[in-house]
């Protein structure tokens, strides 16, 4: 049904894992960007609007910075520090009362590339996708000689002070990841299978343990899809595992041994689509992938993972979540 397998001999055991799922409402329908703390702290950004929680997804509270804002992504450090920014560049900081605004940067984007933080103090944000924002020591600042002409980029990945990974969204050419680190930039380029001339490539998450240890994934963007999964160690890029008819849509590292991706994979029968949901875990030896049934009723878009629990969310606005602590 699905092959995981590559050419260097890695492959990953399919399971089915036994589970209990517990199905939260949210205010609104579309993708769902989701970030948790704890098992009853959280935000969500979901069409344009930011919520927050206090008892486990029962209700949501909007706490959306101005009335017409439509808000693009947001990072949250805690329940009361965070940033977001909206669809024409504004950049937002959430100082546990309410919002202000931190910086116009001037850029126009319809959805951008990504905003995420080091820690209280230092973050990075790309809002359209060719030109990257540092936050540090309370402003804002444009980093000057970020490399152009490699298409539009989306992954970032804060690895230290003054370090962040940042990887390309969608290219025509063999995709690449750009490492910043104190005022230089070093440009990697990714193994890439060369099958489908002119096919775009995606290489949108990227996710590290230690500027070291870090993991990629990405799809050759034409049917039939094909997933790719990078490793990153010694400072090179090699390509690790093919998953066939997969899109990937999360991939998050929290430990050198606890790792986790989130797959929509396709089945063909009788010339009819059915989307399931595959969830990969990384051990620290090897990818294990559980299969989540959902028997083409629904499509998740989005996920989120803690040391405890498995954020989906439903393109039917709704969030499933999955404990998680037996299935290591």
């Amino acid at each position: 049904m699905f092959i995981f397998s590559c050419d260097n001999g890695h492959k990953g055991m399919l399971y089915y894992p036994e589970y209990e799922e517990e199905v939260y409402s949210v205010p609104d329908n579309g993708v769902i960007k989701m970030q948790f703390f704890n098992e009853n702290e959280g935000w969500i950004v979901v069409n344009g609007r930011v919520y927050r929680t206090e008892d486990g997804c029962l209700t949501w509270e909007m706490v959306t910075p101005d009335t017409g804002v439509h808000v693009s992504r947001a990072y949250f450090v805690d329940m009361g520090h965070g940033w977001c920014y909206e669809r024409y560049g504004k950049i937002y900081y959430y100082n546990g009362e309410g919002w202000e605004l931190s910086i116009d940067t001037g850029d126009t984007i319809s959805d951008g590339g990504g905003i995420k933080f080091y820690d209280g103090e230092e973050g990075w944000c790309m809002i359209n996708y060719h030109r990257l924002w540092h936050y540090y020591g309370g402003r804002w600042d444009t980093v000057i000689g970020f490399p152009s002409g490699y298409g539009p980029f989306s992954g970032l990945e804060p690895v230290g002070r003054g370090e962040v990974f940042i990887s390309n969204f969608m290219t025509f050419a063999p995709p690449v990841v750009i490492h910043y680190k104190n005022g230089v930039f070093q440009i990697d380029t990714i193994p890439c299978d060369t099958i489908g001339f002119g096919y775009s490539r995606f290489l949108p998450y990227i996710g590290f343990s230690s500027p070291d240890n870090g993991w990629g994934i990405g799809i050759r963007g034409n049917y039939p899809y094909l997933g790719h999964i990078y490793r990153y160690r010694n400072g090179k890029w090699e390509l690790y595992m093919l998953m066939d008819m997969s899109i990937p849509f999360f991939l998050e590292m929290l430990s050198p041994d606890n790792g986790w991706i989130a797959l929509e994979v396709w089945e063909d029968e009788f010339e009819e689509f059915y989307y399931e949901e595959i969830i990969m875990h990384w051990d620290g030896r090897e990818w294990n992938i559980y299969y989540i049934p959902t028997d083409g009723k629904v499509r998740f878009y989005s996920c989120f993972v803690t040391e405890e629990y498995l954020y989906l969310g439903a393109n039917d606005g709704h969030i499933i979540r999955i404990n998680i602590e037996n299935w290591r």
